[in-house]
């Protein structure tokens, strides 16, 4: 709340910067005619996000309040070689729980999976559960985490596309069937799939 001598209280929990300035503008030009307003904020406030899972040292990080979670992930350094920066999950005070992909932010700038960290947030890091490895003419080959819902499409998309020279009618698919050991080889041509 902001109190106004000779105006009162204004609530401006859960507001944007902007939409604060405007409701304090237009509480004040009620009362008074003819008057400049100057609204800045000097500072943030802080709050605290629980970082835990699959992380170095689980732990409660003091941050300011206009922080992403890529900030957290980024400044904490508290991640292992099996966190899935793929499915992040973020569990509100509330007990409602959010799911996001770090990584569709960091290779396409996706800010629905960035979100703005709230005050008494628990950002739960999971363990690499399964990954598939994507492979020869593709500007970005690695192991990622894989998830079900995906096709080899999208995942041809994170991994960045096709390099210029790739031969598009020749895609392996490489399956291994229950016992691990066993694999299946297909060859698709990309405007197959």
């Amino acid at each position: 709340f902001l109190y106004i001598p000779r105006i009162g209280g204004i609530d401006l929990r859960k507001n944007t910067l902007a939409v604060a300035k405007e409701k304090i503008s237009d509480t004040i030009l009620r009362y008074f005619k003819d008057v400049d307003i100057f609204i800045s904020l000097v500072d943030f406030r802080m709050i605290k996000i629980s970082l835990v899972g699959s992380v170095t040292k689980p732990a409660v990080f003091v941050l300011s309040a206009n922080s992403r979670l890529m900030d957290l992930v980024t400044g904490s350094k508290q991640l292992n070689d099996n966190s899935d920066l793929r499915n992040i999950n973020v569990i509100s005070k509330e007990g409602e729980t959010k799911n996001y992909d770090l990584l569709s932010f960091l290779r396409f700038g996706d800010f629905s999976n960035n979100p703005i960290l709230v005050e008494g947030d628990v950002v739960l890091i999971q363990k690499v559960d399964q990954v598939i490895r994507i492979s020869g003419q593709i500007n970005h080959p690695a192991l990622y985490e894989f998830r079900s819902e995906e096709t080899i499409e999208d995942l041809i998309k994170l991994a960045g596309g096709f390099t210029f020279d790739a031969r598009k009618d020749t895609i392996e698919l490489i399956r291994f069937l229950e016992d691990g050991k066993t694999q299946i080889s297909n060859y698709f041509s990309y405007d197959e799939i």
